[in-house]
């Protein structure tokens, strides 16, 4: 069955398209470095051990523009946690969810996990581990569409 195909199989013929940036990375630095990086999809942060620890996902860069340029949409409330977590950052790391450690699933985890993971953090893009915690790759919902698509079409 498609869905209990392994990560492995699906991320291994495509680059990795996220940045993996040390935790502790100077704030504007990274941004700096992932604003000039168009093919890159999400920042990945790793510690000393290049061991996965968090992800810095679109809505915290888009939370910190907004509040760079003072941008509040009406519909949109953040947290006063969220708020002064993001002014406060000095780190990248620091812009990090606490849950964003969760955001990952392993080499040997089936696409199902994968769409399960990527859905309850509301991902495009997923870190993909080794068993001991480094990254191997990453996984994105464009390639979860193609690799339907073309298992589709052999089955046809």
């Amino acid at each position: 069955m498609i869905k209990q195909t392994n990560i492995s199989t699906v991320c291994e013929t495509s680059p990795m398209g996220a940045m993996v940036i040390h935790y502790d990375q100077p704030l504007r630095e990274a941004i700096h470095s992932f604003a000039h990086e168009h093919a890159m999809h999400s920042i990945f942060l790793v510690d000393d051990q290049n061991i996965f620890v968090g992800v810095i996902n679109n809505r915290d860069l888009l939370d910190w523009a907004r509040l760079q340029f003072s941008v509040y949409p009406r519909d949109y409330k953040m947290s006063v946690h969220h708020v002064r977590r993001l002014l406060k950052a000095e780190k990248i790391g620091e812009l990090a969810r606490a849950e964003s450690a969760k955001m990952s699933v392993r080499l040997t985890d089936s696409i199902e996990e994968a769409l399960r993971v990527m859905a309850e953090f509301d991902l495009e893009d997923i870190a993909v581990l080794h068993e001991d915690g480094r990254i191997a790759n990453d996984l994105r919902l464009s390639e979860v569409l193609h690799f339907a698509v073309q298992v589709e079409s052999a089955d046809l």
